[in-house]
C-alpha cells in the first residue's frame, strides 16, 4: 500500500479476502492432485471482472 487513504484499505481487504478463498480451494482440491479447479474460479473471476469493466465503459 502506497498511502493510508480509506481506497488502499478496501482494496487490501477485497486482495485479503480473495487470496484466502484461493487457498482454501487449493488445499482441498490438493488432496486430489487437481489444480485445474482453482485454476477455473481464478478464470471466472477475471472474466466477471473484466465483462463488468466492460459494461461500465458503454
Amino acid at each position: 500500500m502506497h498511502s493510508l487513504s480509506l481506497s488502499e484499505w478496501i482494496s487490501a481487504v477485497s486482495y485479503l479476502g480473495g487470496g484466502l478463498v484461493f487457498s482454501i480451494i487449493y488445499v482441498k482440491e490438493k488432496e486430489k492432485e487437481n489444480i485445474y479447479y482453482p485454476l477455473l474460479v481464478h478464470i471466472l473471476g477475471n472474466s466477471l471482472s473484466f465483462m463488468i469493466l466492460v459494461i461500465s465503459n458503454m
